[in-house]
């Protein structure tokens, strides 16, 4: 398979081209030469490059790696949600071993009726 390498301009253009009014992703592929599914990926790309603040980037020959400061910055955000997912783990500990000690103590429906029914039958 032959991939073609795009510069990241390119597909910013592209991907703009494509959002667009009164513009077709059909007609904007064929006027660039590129497939419908290469736009897709773009756009993909794209979105999901807003939704994280464009944390997560690939590393490409034109942005080049991570700056120092970004690595510091996304290993104090996963420390801090290893963190959270740990009090999380823990919060759910105590509510199971609360919910298994609750549920000893307390009498179940078929023990309430048959204290009930030996109530009422003492009562006749």
């Amino acid at each position: 398979m032959n991939q073609r390498k795009y510069s990241e301009e390119f597909k910013q253009e592209a991907v703009r081209l494509s959002h667009q009014p009164g513009r077709s992703i059909r007609i904007v592929c064929v006027e660039l030469g590129i497939s419908r599914s290469t736009l897709h990926h773009w756009r993909q790309q794209r979105l999901h490059r807003q939704s994280t603040g464009g944390r997560h980037r690939a590393r490409t020959a034109e942005t080049g790696p991570a700056s120092d400061q970004q690595v510091l910055v996304d290993a104090e955000e996963f420390r801090q949600m290893k963190r959270e997912l740990e009090l999380a783990r823990q919060e759910r500990d105590m509510l199971k071993s609360h919910r298994v000690f609750r549920s000893a103590a307390e009498p179940t429906i078929a023990m309430k009726v048959g204290f009930i029914a030996r109530a009422c039958r003492a009562v006749r």
